[in-house]
């Protein structure tokens, strides 16, 4: 989403059903970033850009929170129901906090 140019996402359809719809949930997401996103059925079309600070909601999804943390580590912001990430990675905060990322709990 960064990256300079247009990048795509092939076979997107199959992260709907996964601990959220995923798929909606990465639109959602880089939409509020400020990212365009082109949902072209099983593609993605990410038009790369800069982030601006924002609220993300976790959706109770351990990946989409993590995911959301590191991003708005370049802007700002906030990201909800961070207690998902326990389902794969409890320590993610501690480290995500040892390597620079800052969060309050």
């Amino acid at each position: 989403a960064r990256a300079k140019g247009i990048s795509r996402i092939y076979g997107a359809n199959r992260l709907t059903a996964k601990e959220s719809d995923r798929k909606q949930g990465i639109i959602k997401m880089l939409t509020a970033l400020g990212i365009k996103v082109k949902d072209l059925g099983d593609t993605l079309e990410i038009e790369g850009g800069e982030f601006k600070p924002c609220a993300l909601n976790g959706q109770a999804d351990h990946r989409m929170v993590m995911s959301g943390a590191v991003a708005l580590s370049l802007c700002g912001g906030v990201v909800t129901d961070c207690e998902a990430v326990g389902k794969s990675y409890k320590n993610f905060f501690d480290d995500f906090k040892s390597l620079g990322g800052r969060y309050v709990r």
